[in-house]
Order: structure tokens, then C-alpha cells, then sequence
């Protein structure tokens, strides 16, 4: 079995149980009339939700992944390694400043640390590999010098 066959069945139960779930509340929310059978909303929708997770679930989950690992073949790996050494970065920058901007009162306490993790791992990614060629440069003279260092040594 392809792996879009699994992903379009699976996004086909799931959004066929969705469907049903929707078709329920919509049943028992239009129709509260006690001589009034519940219409066959749930099966009916629930089919339909389906039918569109038939369809569209391998357009949600495998095309995009497949074109990122395409993106991902095509960059060059210092630019991976900046990157990723950046979004560390980003990450504990905000690891740092969430806690205090949790403190703020409640609406923004509870909103801005997630806009600060989301903006500075953008930002620590932005920088990195803007100045990866500059990074890489200073890492690969401190370590000749370190490697020559250790030479005289011996």
C-alpha cells in the first residue's frame, strides 16, 4: 500500500467521524421539536465528511511534506546547520522571556509568550543564516587555531 492510500483512509475516518459529529449537533440543534424524528443528518454529513477526507487529506498531510523534503534536498548544509543552531537560539531566547511575560495581566500574559517564541525562533533563524558565512569563518579560525595550539603542545 502507498503511503497516500494510508493518509487518504485515515483522512477519510477521521473527517467522516467529524462529519457525523457535526451532523449530530446540527440535528439536534435545528430540529428540538419532541414529534420530530431526528433527521438522517449524521449519517448523511458524516458521509460527506468523508468523501472530503477521501480527497483532500493526501493535499493536507503528504503533498506539502513531500515538497519541504524537496526544499530540504536543495539547500546547502551549512545553511541546515545555521538554521537549526539559530532556531536553537530563538528558542531559548524565548524560553527565557516567556516566563516574565507571562506575568503581564491576563489577556497579553497569555497571548504574548507564544507570539515571542513564534517571532524569535523566526528571527534566530533570519540572523543565522544571514551570517552564516561570518559564524562559520570565526568557528573554523578558532578551531585552526585550537588544532595548532594543541600541535605545539606535543
Amino acid at each position: 500500500m502507498s503511503t497516500d492510500f494510508v493518509v487518504r483512509l485515515i483522512g477519510m475516518f477521521i473527517f467522516g467521524i467529524a462529519g457525523a459529529y457535526f451532523g449530530n449537533y446540527l440535528g439536534a440543534d435545528l430540529f428540538q421539536v419532541p414529534q420530530i424524528k431526528q433527521p438522517l443528518y449524521p449519517p448523511v454529513i458524516g458521509f460527506l465528511g468523508a468523501l472530503f477526507g477521501l480527497v483532500l487529506s493526501p493535499y493536507i498531510t503528504t503533498r506539502p511534506m513531500r515538497y519541504l523534503r524537496s526544499l530540504v534536498k536543495r539547500i546547502d548544509a551549512r545553511t541546515l546547520v545555521a538554521a537549526l543552531v539559530g532556531l536553537i537560539a530563538g528558542l531559548v531566547v524565548a524560553a527565557l522571556l516567556s516566563f516574565p511575560i507571562s506575568l503581564l495581566p491576563k489577556p497579553l500574559g497569555e497571548v504574548l509568550p507564544f507570539f515571542a517564541v513564534i517571532l524569535l525562533s523566526y528571527f534566530g533563524i533570519a540572523v543565522f543564516v544571514m551570517r552564516q558565512h561570518d559564524i562559520f569563518s570565526v568557528l573554523s579560525s578558532r578551531l585552526s587555531q585550537r588544532k595548532t595550539n594543541i600541535d605545539d603542545q606535543q
